[in-house]
């Protein structure tokens, strides 16, 4: 659950980042080094007051990235959850920028799936429920991980309804994915890499929200139905 003090000193990043896009600042449709795109991000960040920090990106005496959003705690079994969740982002990162540096002949199967499954992140006609499950498949190692965060955001979602600092942060959260069509991507063609789904959503943003109310409904149904 969204801790008192996350507002001023861990809020999210996306809605500045996908404004910095929409106005111009950063276009990403743009050939830029690597260097020229993470002083971008710094730029528009202005300190390191967010829920993902890049300020430290490049320093000689801490070249990192800060994941500032989790709540502090003593307990081990939440570090190992956190590491894993924050590890796997780190490492698929890594893998799908080599991918997309290879020919689009030369990916396999896994390569495949693993470029199919983040176009679905990147899509802007998909429910949260959706996006969660793409993410953590991504960057969870088990099914038995993957279970454990979808029962924490089942929980949070019921909990955060009437929570002051959720709504909060739920305001700075850009309502625009920034998908495909902001971006000049390395495969744009479902047939370039012989995928169905890649940057074909399924369904428009206003019945995404409908299916995610329905869903929405049936976790609280199942709350409070009694118990026989």
């Amino acid at each position: 659950m969204p801790r008192n003090g996350q507002v001023e000193f861990a809020p999210p990043i996306s809605k500045i980042y996908a404004d910095a896009v929409q106005n111009g600042v950063i276009n990403l449709s743009k050939q830029t080094t690597k260097e020229e795109f993470i002083e971008q991000i710094k730029q528009i960040q202005g300190s390191r007051y967010f829920s993902v920090n890049f300020q430290n990106i490049g320093s000689e005496n801490k070249n990192t990235i800060e994941f500032r959003i989790s709540n502090g705690t003593i307990n081990p079994d939440k570090w190992i959850e956190n590491i894993s969740l924050f590890g796997g982002m780190i490492q698929v990162a890594q893998q799908l920028a080599e991918i997309q540096e290879k020919n689009k002949k030369e990916l396999n199967h896994n390569e495949k799936k693993l470029l199919e499954t983040f176009s679905i992140i990147q899509s802007g006609g998909v429910t949260d429920k959706q996006r969660l499950n793409a993410i953590l498949t991504l960057v969870l190692d088990s099914e038995e991980k993957k279970n454990r965060f979808i029962e924490i955001f089942k929980v949070n979602s019921i909990e955060a309804k009437n929570n002051e600092v959720y709504q909060e942060l739920k305001s700075r959260i850009s309502p625009i994915s920034i998908d495909s069509k902001m971006v000049k991507p390395y495969v744009i063609q479902t047939e370039q890499i012989g995928l169905t789904t890649i940057n074909q959503p399924t369904t428009s943003k206003r019945e995404a929200e409908v299916i995610e109310n329905k869903e929405r409904q049936k976790e609280q149904e199942k709350q409070t139905r009694p118990i026989s």
